[in-house]
């Protein structure tokens, strides 16, 4: 009869929800950062900016190299000679005074360089786990949805059968196939669904190869944090903001740079005479060029305009990962709640069982086995979505606050 044949796939069902996925090899969450990590063009595009930024520190702290003249003199007059040689060695010495300030602006600018590299990666991280995370949750709904279409695929097939022989009406024949056509609408979008997330994770993955399986295991952190215990560690720990109070430094110290730039450019040579009549000596001599009409004006208000901007920067920061870390700590709190009350209610395949015990005692009607079935999908499809969700929330609230990536299961 239609109750076993329903008994027993409702059975299998559950069988299969309960087993593994299959034999693919498993890729943990891991292996794919690693993976991702290697290959992100973000992040080697960041590097080679931290590089460039090295090289700067290089040049500005350089000492300029010196100058060597060498002159010779052969004069005539009258039949009478007479000349004269000199050598010296000369150094600007403006170095003194611009030196300083632009190694301090390099050194800041490589601390920031190297705060946006770590931002840069804690981006990565958060783009991979999410994905990580989307494609396992849409492949356990796939699952579910296939298992319970081919359910009722296969109640469509044997009805037709049992309602030639009068073990059904004809509203419950078309009810199963209704039933039967909306699942497999469903399975067939959560198929698209899990191939697409798929591709998204293979995008940071790169080219890879064959069937693997996702794991998520142990317990997600729980943050017990308030929100201005959170907001302040966000202010202390994201990458973005460390960046900006060192670019901040760069900018002052780069400021104090270009004022002294403006000073007169300064020159000292030493050195040795020698005449042809005897005369010699040490010969040392200070050039100082006359700030008449350059003085730098142009360089020093770039660099006022940039060290503004820079702060009104940086204060914008702030307020933005102050916004962000309530925000993602607001968000984490209520899938946490909703995730605790949906567990609070049992678990889904006890309901499944039930129906399938109920209706194979002739308890309930068909219809009343559909409606049941309909809301043990509904039920593990809402898990599973607030599963993800709350996977989603607690990577959103890593990254603003900036701590470090652990994610595990529920």
């Amino acid at each position: 009869m239609l109750r076993g044949f329903l008994a027993l796939h409702t059975c299998v069902l559950l069988a299969v929800l309960c087993s593994t996925q299959g034999r693919a090899e498993v890729l943990s969450l891991d292996q794919a950062m690693r993976s991702a990590m290697l290959q992100a063009p973000e992040v080697s595009i960041q590097a080679q900016v931290l590089e460039e930024a090295r090289g700067a520190r290089s040049r500005a702290g350089a000492l300029p190299n010196p100058k060597v003249d060498y002159d010779w003199e052969r004069l005539r007059q009258n039949g009478a000679q007479g000349g004269e040689w000199s050598a010296s060695v000369s150094t600007p010495l403006e170095v003194l005074w611009t030196r300083g300030p632009a190694v301090r602006a390099t050194d800041s600018r490589i601390e920031a360089e190297s705060h946006t590299l770590d931002h840069t990666r804690a981006q990565v991280r958060r783009d991979v786990q999410a994905a990580y995370v989307r494609y396992h949750y849409d492949q356990q709904k796939r699952l579910v949805y296939e298992g319970v279409s081919e359910l009722f695929q296969e109640a469509s097939r044997r009805g037709s059968v049992r309602k030639a022989e009068g073990d059904i009406s004809a509203y419950e024949k078309q009810r199963i196939d209704l039933e039967a056509m909306r699942y497999e609408r469903q399975a067939s979008q959560a198929a698209v669904d899990a191939a697409a997330s798929r591709r998204r994770l293979l995008y940071f993955l790169g080219d890879r190869e064959g069937a693997f399986e996702t794991v998520l295991a142990g317990p997600l952190v729980v943050f017990s944090e308030g929100f201005e215990e959170a907001v302040q560690n966000g202010l202390k720990k994201r990458a973005d903001l460390l960046s900006a109070r060192a670019e901040t430094r760069a900018a002052e110290a780069f400021v104090i740079s270009e004022g002294r730039r403006g000073l007169p450019p300064t020159e000292m040579s030493v050195g040795f005479k020698r005449q042809e009549d005897g005369f010699e000596g040490a010969i040392i001599g200070l050039s100082i060029g006359l700030p008449l009409f350059d003085r730098n004006q142009g360089g020093r208000k770039m660099a006022a305009a940039a060290a503004n901007r820079n702060r009104t920067l940086l204060t914008a920061i702030e307020r933005r990962v102050t916004l962000e870390v309530k925000n993602a700590l607001e968000q984490y709190r209520a899938t946490q709640n909703q995730l605790e009350r949906l567990r609070s209610g049992g678990a889904p395949e006890a309901m499944l069982e039930t129906v399938q015990a109920a209706y194979s005692e002739g308890a309930l009607s068909l219809v009343e086995m559909l409606d049941g079935l309909s809301a043990y999908q509904a039920t593990v499809s809402a898990g599973l979505d607030l599963e993800a969700a709350h996977y989603l929330s607690q990577i959103e609230l890593e990254l603003a606050m900036g701590t470090s990536p652990n994610i595990t299961n529920p």
